[in-house]
């Protein structure tokens, strides 16, 4: 059982993108459209934060529409409870990544959202 808190609506359905990790700690170029400038800004200022962070092995680009937490987005052997204040929790709680949010209710319906996680080792992929 969770002791995070439920919204009650279906868990979203979430699209998981690998970030190139070279872009992140600035020996790449990175040129991104998230459909507007101010979104380009946040995730380039991101990614160059998260660079800064020791111990990050692995980061991903989520997307999805509805609530402003990823719930049930699957990363490798790693789920989703939880975002709040930059910390992604799992279900039970446990911290184990980093956020910077990218779109927060944006597009037309106001429904779009974007996060980039960090992860401080990378998630091992079930066999």
């Amino acid at each position: 059982m969770s002791f995070l808190p439920s919204t009650g609506a279906p868990e979203p359905e979430v699209t998981v993108t690998p970030l190139n990790l070279l872009a992140i700690t600035g020996e790449e170029p990175t040129e991104v459209d998230l459909g507007n400038p101010e979104a380009n800004a946040r995730y380039s200022k991101a990614l160059r934060a998260m660079g800064n962070t020791a111990g990050v092995e692995a980061a991903y680009l989520l997307e999805w529409k509805g609530s402003r937490v990823p719930r049930g987005a699957t990363i490798g052997n790693r789920v989703v409870g939880w975002t709040q204040h930059g910390l992604v929790l799992n279900k039970d709680g446990a911290q184990f990544g980093l956020y910077e949010r990218m779109k927060d209710f944006e597009g037309p319906d106001h429904e779009s959202e974007m996060l980039v996680l960090t992860f401080p080792e990378t998630p091992q992929l079930d066999s």
